[in-house]
C-alpha cells in the first residue's frame, strides 16, 4: 500500500497533534469495500496494509514513536455506506485515525471546562483534542 501525496498534509496535521501531546496515542484503522467476489481474509489484510502505511508515515515523516501507535485492518466489516454503487464503495475504502489524548491533556481540558473555557476547538493545544478524535481519509491508499 502507498499513500497518495495529496494526503500528506492531513497526516502532517495528525502528527502535529500527537507531537504537541507526547502522551497521546493513536489507533489507525484501515477499511475496505465489499464487492460480490470479495473475500473477507483478503480484505482484512488489505485494510491492515492501509493502516500500517499510515502508521509508518506518522513514524517516519511525523517523528511519532511506534509505541504510541497501533494499526488494525477492519476489512469490509465497518462500512460507512452501502456497497451498492462505485461512489459508495469508494467511501468504504478509507483509513480512520483515532487520537486519545494523554491523562494530563484530559485533566487540563477538564480544568479549563470548569473555569468557563472556550467551546471552540483549537487544534494548536493538546488539551483541546477530543477524547477520541477520528480523522478519516477516503481511498488514500490503493494497493499497487
Amino acid at each position: 500500500s502507498f499513500i497518495r501525496p495529496q494526503y500528506f498534509e492531513e497526516l502532517d496535521v495528525v502528527a502535529k497533534v500527537l507531537q504537541r501531546d507526547p502522551g497521546a496515542t493513536a489507533k489507525v484503522e484501515g477499511h475496505a469495500d465489499k464487492r460480490p467476489t470479495s473475500k473477507r481474509d483478503y480484505n482484512i489484510k488489505l485494510s491492515e496494509r492501509r493502516a500500517k502505511a499510515v502508521m509508518e508515515y506518522l513514524i517516519k515523516a511525523g517523528g511519532i514513536g511506534a509505541s504510541r501507535l497501533s494499526a488494525k485492518g477492519c476489512g469490509f466489516d465497518v462500512p460507512v455506506a452501502p456497497n451498492d454503487t462505485e461512489a459508495n464503495m469508494q467511501k468504504n475504502r478509507r483509513t480512520e485515525i483515532y487520537i486519545t489524548p494523554s491523562a494530563e491533556a484530559r485533566a487540563a481540558k477538564a480544568k479549563a471546562g470548569k473555569s468557563g473555557g472556550s467551546a471552540v476547538m483549537d487544534m494548536s493545544q493538546p488539551q483541546d483534542v477530543p477524547e477520541e478524535m477520528p480523522v478519516a481519509m477516503p481511498e488514500e491508499m490503493p494497493v499497487k
